[in-house]
């Protein structure tokens, strides 16, 4: 077996192996001492070595053995005796045992002291006393002869209550902004006997406040605290740390500084009586954990916008609705968002749904057929958001004009086109535009084509040089711009 535990160390292997067939020196003695803990404590034992004077080993090899319900961890550094002599340790671990050879490269030999402290942590769960035992002692001199090594083990009384360690700590939110908090939760190895248990608590950054102890009640493995911000202008990080017994454990929370208003936008830019419009608030960055807050108002009573709308965590923007009420008369609004001392505001223009019809006209009063003019129709005041649709009639087929004509949102006039069919006949057409109850007419003559009736002059004969007044006479009368005969 010690061919491949250690086979790292073949000199001294076989210096061992060589030993346990040559005759022995002098006999030596290798006893590990004895001690007591706590359940879940660590404790060191000494490995001490005996030789007469003479009989000093120059490497040794030993094995613990130990319970393993009750040990948890064990470990072996070298001590004074081997560290004098230039030599180290090697350890191989196995269930329930723990072996360990200790050389060295130079000549030097092992005298009597504190060979290694062998630490041996024992199980929260152990109690009474557990026998840790030290077998398969060889040792070997430096000539390769054989040391005769008696062993003796230890053990570990277990009693009292185990000690409580640290077992977690976690925060939630753990990205803060300024002025905000988070809930710590402490957790332990184990719960806590009467009277509980206080841990320790400190935070690395000014910004990031904790109370300077935590007390987990007893019969509990747990308690919470809040760790609180104060004012910060960079984005930052802090670490809270508990401690407990020598245990300790920490946990970072990210110290965000908020965006600032970077934008406040509204869909439409005008409303009528009790219209609305989805606004935007647009931060610089992204909120923290639990949101930020923008503050909002409105100059005029007629849009109304909530208080306040909240930017979510993680995001950049939130949209909120702002609702117009009754509009009397045209107006407008001014809605401004604000965070940390900033704003950014947007007018709203409130537009009066009494809106009527203050001009109506036509570019020709009169048309002859298949002729066509523009017309125009001029509200009193801007139309609202979704325009404003005006209908259109005209009381003779012989004159079409469309259905209705839509002035454009915040526009005050809007044009069509009237046109005339075959016109066998003068007669008229009137063209009436419709709004809110209200109507305004406008009249248009259509003129039948016109014929060349007669011509007549005053006198029948001339002289040289003489003239007379001749008269055109047309079946009709001439249409605007008159006939050309």
């Amino acid at each position: 077996m010690l061919r491949s535990v250690f086979s790292s160390r073949p000199v001294l292997v076989t210096a061992l192996i060589a030993a346990t067939c040559t005759v022995s020196l002098a006999q030596s003695f290798l006893s590990l001492s004895s001690a007591s803990t706590s359940p879940g404590g660590t404790v060191p034992l000494n490995l001490a070595l005996t030789s007469p004077t003479g009989s000093e080993p120059a490497s040794l090899q030993w094995t613990v053995t130990y319970p393993t319900a009750a040990v948890t961890a064990i470990s072996a550094a070298p001590g004074p005796a081997l560290t004098s002599a230039g030599d180290s340790i090697t350890c191989q671990a196995n269930t329930g045992s723990y072996t360990c050879v200790a050389s060295g490269m130079t000549n030097g030999v092992i005298y009597n002291g504190i060979v290694a402290t062998v630490s041996v942590t024992m199980s929260a769960a152990a109690t009474g006393a557990s026998t840790l035992g030290l077998t398969s002692a060889l040792g070997a001199s430096l000539a390769g002869e054989g040391v005769s090594v008696t062993p003796t083990g230890g053990s570990i009384a277990v009693s009292g209550v185990a000690q409580l360690t640290i077992s977690g700590l976690s925060c939630t939110p753990n990205t803060l902004g300024p002025g905000s908090s988070s809930t710590c939760t402490v957790s332990l190895s184990g719960t806590a006997g009467t009277g509980g248990v206080t841990a320790a608590l400190s935070s690395n950054a000014t910004a990031l406040t904790v109370p300077s102890y935590v007390t987990v009640a007893s019969g509990s493995s747990s308690a919470t605290f809040t760790a609180t911000t104060g004012t910060f202008t960079t984005n930052q990080s802090g670490t809270i740390t508990v401690s407990l017994n020598g245990s300790s454990a920490t946990a970072t929370l990210s110290l965000v500084v908020p965006g600032n208003l970077s934008s406040l936008q509204c869909t439409a830019s005008s409303l009528a009586s009790n219209g609305s419009t989805a606004c935007t608030v647009t931060l610089s960055s992204a909120a923290p954990t639990g949101g930020t807050v923008v503050t909002l108002s409105s100059n005029n009573a007629t849009l109304s916008v909530p208080a306040s709308v909240t930017v979510p965590a993680a995001a950049t923007s939130a949209t909120f609705t702002a609702t117009a009420g009754t509009v009397t008369s045209n107006a407008s609004a001014t809605i401004t968002a604000s965070l940390n001392g900033a704003s950014s505001p947007v007018t709203i223009s409130l537009l009066s749904s009494s809106s009527t019809i203050s001009i109506f006209q036509c570019a020709e009063t009169s048309l002859a057929s298949n002729a066509s003019t523009s017309c125009l129709v001029l509200l009193s005041n801007a139309a609202p958001s979704g325009g404003a649709t005006v209908t259109l009639s005209s009381n003779n087929p012989s004159l079409s004009v469309p259905a209705s004509v839509t002035v454009p949102a915040q526009f005050m006039s809007a044009g069509f086109i009237a046109t005339a069919g075959t016109v066998t006949t003068n007669a008229s057409a009137t063209i009436t535009a419709s709004l809110n109850g209200a109507s305004s007419p406008v009249t248009i003559s259509l003129l039948a084509p016109v014929n060349l009736s007669a011509l007549t002059c005053t006198a029948s004969s001339l002289a040289s040089n003489a003239n007379t007044s001749c008269t055109v006479t047309l079946s009709n009368a001439a249409p605007t711009g008159g006939t050309t005969v």
